[in-house]
């Protein structure tokens, strides 16, 4: 017998909560967190983005139907020539793919499955070396555990989330694929099928994979990425053949349902009205930052004594930390429906290189430290960033970072909040006219929210 539920008589209890706390709040005066500022100037990061192109595709994030999610082939003979960008890649480059499946309707808990295909329209065999790869589901591959802020992670060992334990994957140049393929000429290949289940969850029955692949290819190619489900077969399920992922890249269309348009860019917007980054889905330009920060003569010359200074880090736009420099990839190729930009750069990596230099008479200690501030004005020169003193539970930054310095290398497991200062990655004393070159790198995860800084600071 199914117990009735008065949801009237539960509606108006919990308006009646409602509206003692809301008596007992105001009778309060809110207080506003505490906030610590430190004297450190912010510059933009020095370097650029490389020109190798990245398959990017993360929209629409949760599929709810079978279709193309991305496909750089050319639209001739397809029956929605609109789906297909038209772009091929050679040399090295990037496929980076982030999608979540859930329960499309009640009871229907197919597995989703995501295929790469990679196509060759040469007349003669395209060889492809795969440099790194990992793919990474967040059930149970990699769940969001709570972890500490700060944690040595030298063997890999800790991670939280599907984006967070692919970039350390690709960090460490790690590889779960054939190093090498062959693409015949006029061959289509399926590159990897990569399900994403649901029907073993517990509700919500909710599941993500994320996927970066580095590759390099001897000749040009297309890519597809394409979402179809398992089908029914008598008393079990199928999982998609070739033949399936070629009758949806030939005759299907984009998979729906379709993201939240981007605002877009240099607009001015009505007051009080969001901007909408939207979700990346195209080609963007740039898989890896390269830098070497310097203030003076080629040289990073330590900041005076109790006082610093911040590079800015994954920058997107009209977010810059108070700099007017936007870091994030361009699109070349994109649906209309889509980003921009690639805001904040998700899965590149990032390469900084430190030759600190101590030009004082004085011994210095000097602290290398990522951190996530709070936000900046934008347009305004910053010559402090302000940090909570008790950061909320709103995570930014789940990822490892990369020390080298002195032949020595870490890895430095980072879970970092809105307005969290880290701790120090890396300790010296330099005499007067010592130097010493550190490098920093990081592959920047998925689930991860832009802006940071790298901050040198001395006492």
């Amino acid at each position: 017998m199914k117990k009735i539920i008065n949801f009237k008589t539960i509606s108006l209890f919990v308006l009646s909560l409602t509206a003692s706390s809301f008596l007992a709040f105001a009778e309060e005066k809110k207080e506003e967190p505490k906030k610590i500022s430190l004297p450190y100037k912010t510059y933009p990061l020095s370097g650029k983005l490389t020109e190798n192109l990245v398959f990017n595709s993360n929209s629409p994030e949760i599929v709810k139907n079978e279709g193309i999610l991305l496909s750089s082939f050319s639209p001739e003979n397809k029956l929605n020539p609109k789906a297909h960008l038209n772009q091929l890649f050679e040399g090295e480059f990037d496929i980076f793919t982030h999608h979540i499946a859930v329960e499309r309707k009640k009871d229907d808990l197919s597995t989703l499955h995501e295929g790469i295909l990679l196509s060759n329209p040469n007349n003669k065999i395209v060889r492809i070396k795969i440099l790194a790869s990992a793919s990474y589901l967040s059930q149970p591959d990699s769940p969001f555990i709570k972890l500490d802020s700060f944690l040595a992670n030298d063997e890999g060992r800790i991670f939280a989330g599907p984006g967070d334990r692919v970039s350390q994957d690709i960090l460490r140049e790690k590889n779960f694929l054939e190093k090498e393929i062959k693409i015949y000429p006029n061959e289509t290949i399926l590159l990897k099928d990569l399900p994403i289940p649901i029907k073993t969850l517990l509700p919500p029955y909710i599941n993500g994979r994320t996927t970066l692949i580095k590759l390099k290819s001897s000749d040009p190619v297309y890519i597809a990425d394409l979402a179809l489900y398992e089908k029914k077969a008598f008393f079990w399920d199928t999982k998609p053949d070739i033949h399936d992922w070629l009758e949806i890249l030939n005759k299907g269309n984009l998979s729906e349902q379709r993201d939240k348009v981007p605002s877009p860019l240099n607009t001015v917007l009505e007051k009080g009205k969001p901007f909408i980054y939207g979700r990346v889905s195209g080609v963007a330009k740039g898989n890896k930052w390269i830098g070497r920060l310097v203030t003076k003569e080629d040289k990073l010359m330590l900041p005076e004594k109790n006082s610093g200074i911040a590079f800015t880090l994954n920058n997107l736009y009209n977010n810059t930390q108070g700099t007017n420099q936007v870091q994030s990839g361009e699109m070349i190729k994109r649906y209309d429906d889509t980003a921009y930009q690639s805001h904040a750069n998700y899965g590149v990596t990032y390469d900084l290189e430190i030759p600190l230099y101590n030009d004082s008479r004085d011994l210095k200690e000097v602290f290398l430290s990522f951190d996530t501030p709070i936000r900046m004005q934008e347009n305004k020169e910053q010559k402090e960033l302000s940090f909570f003193e008790k950061p909320p539970e709103k995570i930014c930054f789940r990822g490892d970072i990369k020390v080298q310095y002195d032949n020595i290398e870490k890895y430095y497991h980072i879970v970092q909040r809105f307005g969290e200062k880290g701790s120090p990655l890396f300790s010296a004393i330099l005499k007067s006219g010592e130097s010493k070159k550190v490098k920093i790198s990081y592959v920047y995860p998925a689930d991860a929210t832009a802006p940071h800084v790298l901050s040198i600071y001395s006492n």
